[in-house]
């Protein structure tokens, strides 16, 4: 298969699964980025994350991350703090709000990629997620 045919593939499920999310996120006033990180804190075990953290998770610049976190703190859906051993290190964690946002569009976000995969097997889905775990350690 043409590389280049193979990564419009990719750009087309992307795609794809951006605009369903825009759609469910909509009514909240989100956009699918805001609504990836609501979702990363909401399975964080710590229960929040540093903005380098982010930074590195969602393989975006430190002002775009800035940003998107700047925008869900001033609709009250993360609020950011600093640890009490480390005040350089900023960190974000989810407000009450933003744990309500989650539980209503938690299971309908994983409904798309369920729509996306949805053709897949669960041998050939968790093949997939291999082989996508690998190009990411490899190139990204």
């Amino acid at each position: 298969m043409n590389d280049a045919l193979l990564m419009t593939k990719f750009k087309n499920i992307s795609d794809y699964a951006e605009k369903r999310t825009n759609e469910l996120l909509k009514d909240y006033g989100l956009t699918a980025g805001q609504g990836r990180i609501l979702m990363v804190l909401a399975m964080s075990e710590s229960g929040s994350y540093s903005m380098s953290e982010l930074k590195d998770i969602f393989k975006v610049s430190q002002p775009t991350e800035a940003g998107i976190v700047a925008r869900l703190e001033k609709k009250g859906d993360v609020e950011c703090f600093y640890e009490d051993y480390n005040k350089k290190r900023k960190k974000v964690r989810l407000t009450r709000q933003g744990k309500n946002i989650v539980e209503s569009v938690g299971n309908k976000v994983l409904k798309i990629e369920d729509m996306v995969l949805g053709s897949l097997e669960e041998k050939e889905k968790a093949e997939l997620v291999r082989l996508i775990n690998k190009i990411c350690e490899f190139n990204v």
